[in-house]
């Protein structure tokens, strides 16, 4: 077993957020978890195993995590020549470089994502959800020219920033979706979706042939769109357990 520190949420936390790796229920976690509070002194520690594992649930529950949410891992596979047609919208899709766009792109991050992981969690209520996604928002552009890409979707005639998209390389032919979203007047009203035209028909000229994506099973709507609308496939849910530690 391993315990990594998450740099991007104990900012927000406002303490140490660490996640367990390759969890192992016949390992001594006892001395296990003693080693890592003597070099952490965490607040927050997480685990993901996978929902039918459950001597894996059942010994994290022992050991007094609980769980907060579900995560379902799904996968597209695009087909060979398969493009979406764009051509009546007035939209472009194009990379954000500058810092102007990117703090657009923050506002539509921050307002249009409202629950984060912490605010799923009846004890960690009071962490506002948009810091969450601003900040793995604002990774991506760091990591732009690096394996990450962030982009924009942008009204032609107005100018208008109304969408963006991020989005990890993971292979020469594979990526994984991060985070997306439309501006707040705009939701409702199938413009994500069009997005998604967008996103997946530049994935493709890249040469990405699949596209894999997590989503909390609480965010149906966007779970609803990428498994029904665009045939993504469950590939295996994840149960989220975490455990608080004194501050």
């Amino acid at each position: 077993m391993k315990i990594i520190v998450n740099e991007i949420d104990s900012p927000i936390l406002g303490a140490t957020v660490a996640e367990i790796t390759d969890f192992d229920p016949e390992a001594d976690f006892e001395a296990f978890e003693h080693n890592y509070n003597d070099e952490l002194r965490p607040r927050y520690v997480l685990c993901k195993v996978p929902i039918a594992r459950l001597q894996h649930i059942h010994r994290l529950e022992a050991a007094g995590f609980r769980f907060i949410e579900v995560q379902i891992a799904s996968r597209l596979r695009l087909k060979k020549g398969a493009r979406y047609d764009t051509s009546d919208q007035p939209y472009s899709y194009q990379p954000v470089e500058t810092a102007n766009d990117l703090e657009r792109v923050l506002d539509i991050a921050g307002s249009t994502f409202s629950t984060g992981r912490f605010g799923l969690d009846p004890d960690i209520g009071e962490v506002e959800g948009g810091a969450f996604y601003r900040e793995y928002t604002r990774r991506s552009f760091a990591r732009r020219h690096d394996d990450e890409l962030i982009h924009k979707l942008q009204n032609r005639q107005s100018g208008e920033i109304i969408g963006f998209n991020t989005c990890v390389l993971t292979g020469t032919q594979t990526c994984r979706l991060l985070n997306a979203g439309v501006a707040p007047r705009y939701k409702q009203t199938g413009l994500g979706t069009v997005l998604n035209y967008f996103v997946f028909n530049d994935l493709a000229e890249r040469g990405i042939k699949t596209i894999d994506t997590r989503q909390s099973a609480a965010n149906f709507p966007i779970l609803n769109t990428e498994l029904v609308h665009f045939g993504f496939r469950v590939v295996e849910a994840y149960v989220v357990m975490r455990k608080l530690y004194e501050k």
